[in-house]
């Protein structure tokens, strides 16, 4: 890298229903704070300021921070989220993506995230806890162009194989990078870091 910094923007995929959860997701409220405004105050933490928040059009998100694009099709998954996202945003040189049930990621996990993409670039970068990997991930500009539809068939991690871009796998000590938040239940004794 030549000292510029690199543009990347932070993709939240909000748009599911959270049926599961008996509410959308990004509502659910812990220590005075939803889902979301947890996601952007780790996001603005880093200084990622370039941040999407990708939502179904009923979804009264009120974040002037934000962008917002609407997902007309949630119910083709996660992929559909980051169609349209990038879609209406593109340029791009990566995006972070953050599925909205993940909170919990520490800061520190982001920045090394965020940092090692200034240093490998044009690859999907993956958070890896003992042997797993989790979210958020970082794609490449590059993988872009391989997202066709809203629906691609498999989903992200099917993407990323079919898209044959390589992957650099980070290894960390945060296990919320596996807590995907799907019932109240899930929630349990948290503490937000």
């Amino acid at each position: 890298m030549n000292g510029e910094q690199l543009s990347i923007a932070a993709l939240i995929l909000a748009a599911g229903a959270g049926g599961r959860m008996g509410m959308p997701k990004w509502q659910v409220n812990v220590e005075g704070k939803n889902f979301l405004d947890i996601i952007c105050d780790k996001l603005a933490s880093i200084q990622l300021t370039d941040i999407i928040c990708v939502k179904r059009e009923n979804f009264k998100i009120k974040n002037p921070s934000l962008k917002y694009v609407i997902n007309p099709n949630p119910e083709y998954g996660m992929i559909s989220s980051v169609y349209h996202g990038v879609k209406e945003y593109p340029g791009y040189e990566a995006y972070l993506i953050w599925p909205v049930d993940h909170p919990f990621v520490e800061v520190s996990t982001i920045g090394e995230l965020k940092n090692i993409f200034e240093f490998i670039q044009k690859k999907v970068i993956r958070p890896v806890f003992k042997g797993i990997t989790g979210h958020p991930i970082i794609i490449p500009n590059s993988l872009i162009s391989h997202v066709q539809t809203p629906g691609y068939s498999g989903g992200l991690r099917q993407l990323i194989k079919d898209s044959k871009i390589e992957i650099f796998d980070l290894p960390c000590n945060d296990s919320n990078i596996l807590r995907n938040i799907n019932f109240m239940t899930d929630l349990g004794k948290i503490k937000i870091l």
